[in-house]
């Protein structure tokens, strides 16, 4: 469940419901089960993307598990965050399917580690040279970036005449 519902949720007793993100609300029945689950949604305001840390995919995954183990005896619960990132999310999809983690399959675990730990390598030496993951104020963008029709300097634009 995404977002703030309203109704019921036609759940079986026993199946797990899962809202999925801080803005997830939920007043009513699921399962035979009366929930009261309000938003816990802050403001991005509050937050300060110079500072924002991230998950290392085990980490994830291990979140993930032990959410579910945490509440195996509860037939809802809750995956915080803003966003629920998209690892945590299929994860969750694998784990209530009862299906092999994907990130172990023979066929992508080569590729996968290989990625990851070059990856962590590559971190490992940025941080040692004293390069900064998230660098303030505007930077160069890249080759990919986006064509833009922008009015030539010190031009003035219809809002401004």
């Amino acid at each position: 469940m995404f977002g703030a519902y309203e109704g019921e949720i036609d759940a079986k007793p026993g199946e797990k419901v899962i809202f999925i993100g801080d803005c997830a609300s939920f007043h009513g029945n699921a399962g035979g089960t009366t929930i009261a689950l309000p938003s816990i949604y802050r403001d991005r305001s509050t937050q300060d993307p110079h500072t924002a840390k991230h998950d290392d995919i085990y980490v994830k995954m291990g979140k993930v598990m032990a959410k579910f183990w945490n509440n195996r005896n509860e037939d809802h619960f809750r995956m915080a965050g803003c966003p629920v990132s998209v690892a945590e999310q299929v994860l969750m999809l694998v784990k209530l399917g009862n299906l092999r983690n994907p990130y172990f399959d023979p066929s992508m675990a080569v590729g996968f580690t290989s990625s990851y730990f070059s990856w962590r390598t590559r971190q490992a030496i940025h941080r040692i040279l004293g390069e900064p993951y998230n660098k303030p104020g505007a930077y160069k963008r890249g080759s990919a970036r986006p064509e833009q029709s922008l009015p030539p300097a010190g031009a003035r634009t219809t809002l401004e005449a």
